[in-house]
């Protein structure tokens, strides 16, 4: 490269630099708008009076049977998830696993969604013994199962709620993008084709240091080609997975006394939680509540019932979420080497 275009691609650079904390903020700014926004409105339709009869009421056995029950959902996802670690050859227990996987769940609500707390489980596993990516190329694997069963299952929601005749047409297709975009996520990086053409890019060899690293997770993921078997066996556990949010929501009815059926709690859910993956707002709140006041409102459900369910949830969520890091924080902050 000559001297002319080094200096202009470090003017870019310096460019970009001094516009990304901007960006960053700007994007933080509009995320809280909109969180603040969507719960000032959902407010306005729920009679707090009524929401404090539900709970001051509720069966605490039932209450506490959808905590285990959001707990057993949480191990059940390190369960799917350490077999595609173990691949990797990386050198960690199943115990030290879990710890990353719970102490890295409080990111969820403040950075987006899901990437966020996979981010940082990353980090928290990887960086002491240098292998980061390989921890990476699991979560990425882990992820892309996730969102095909999370779409799958939305399109079962979606075929339910159009033949009882509910205005649910304008999440089709984006529940069968994600279907697509999981499915090209898993499968494509294990094409040796699509691997030749990445590591023959130019753009690849431009990017320097960046390059590398991707041609080096490229590899790493490769090893999936040859497990397809535990793929498919870590795919019907995280098909399996998806039942344990419905059976919450269900308990969580029946604890405050509200009377939502089986099958409103079958379509709500897992609508509700392929919309709340977007990275809209923080940890989703907002999104996740308007979406179930919305749906649950189509079974006849008060905004205020459908409200109180939406928060309730989200009290489970944050306990069994967050409420780990806060008895695992030295995880977040050590950098002990593991032992081999």
């Amino acid at each position: 490269m000559t001297t002319a275009g080094a200096v202009g691609n470090g003017n870019r650079l310096d460019r970009v630099n001094r516009q990304s904390p901007w960006r960053r903020h700007l994007v933080l700014f509009l995320r809280l708008l909109i969180t603040i926004s969507l719960l000032a409105f959902i407010l306005t339709l729920v009679d707090t009076k009524d929401a404090a009869r539900l709970v001051s009421t509720a069966n605490i056995p039932l209450l506490l049977a959808a905590v285990l029950v959001a707990v057993a959902d949480r191990l059940l996802m390190v369960v799917k998830w350490y077999p595609l670690l173990r691949v990797q050859q990386v050198s960690v227990s199943l115990a030290r696993a879990t710890r990353a996987y719970l102490a890295s769940g409080v990111a969820h609500y403040f950075l987006p969604a899901s990437v966020g707390a996979d981010v940082l489980r990353a980090a928290v596993l990887g960086r002491a013994g240098r292998f980061i990516i390989e921890v990476g190329a699991s979560i990425v694997a882990e992820r892309a199962l996730g969102l095909v069963a999370s779409a799958l299952m939305s399109l079962v929601s979606l075929a339910l709620a159009l033949r009882l005749g509910l205005p649910v047409e304008l999440i089709l297709p984006w529940a069968l993008l994600a279907v697509l975009a999981g499915c090209a996520i898993l499968i494509l990086p294990l094409n040796r084709n699509v691997v030749r053409f990445v590591r023959g890019s130019k753009t690849l060899l431009r990017i320097g240091r960046a390059g590398a690293l991707l041609e080096r997770f490229a590899a790493t993921y490769a090893i999936y080609r040859r497990e397809v078997g535990m793929l498919v066996l870590m795919g019907g556990l995280t098909v399996l997975e998806q039942l344990f949010p419905i059976a919450i929501l269900w308990l969580l009815g029946k604890a405050l006394g509200i009377a939502v059926g089986f099958v409103a709690v079958v379509v709500a859910v897992p609508l509700t939680l392929f919309v709340v993956r977007l990275p809209i707002s923080f940890g989703g709140l907002g999104v996740g509540e308007g979406a179930l006041v919305y749906l649950l409102g189509l079974f006849g459900i008060s905004p205020t019932e459908a409200l109180t369910l939406a928060l309730s949830t989200r009290v489970v969520e944050v306990l069994v979420n967050a409420g780990p890091s806060v008895f695992l924080w030295r995880d977040l902050i050590s950098a002990r080497r593991l032992d081999p």
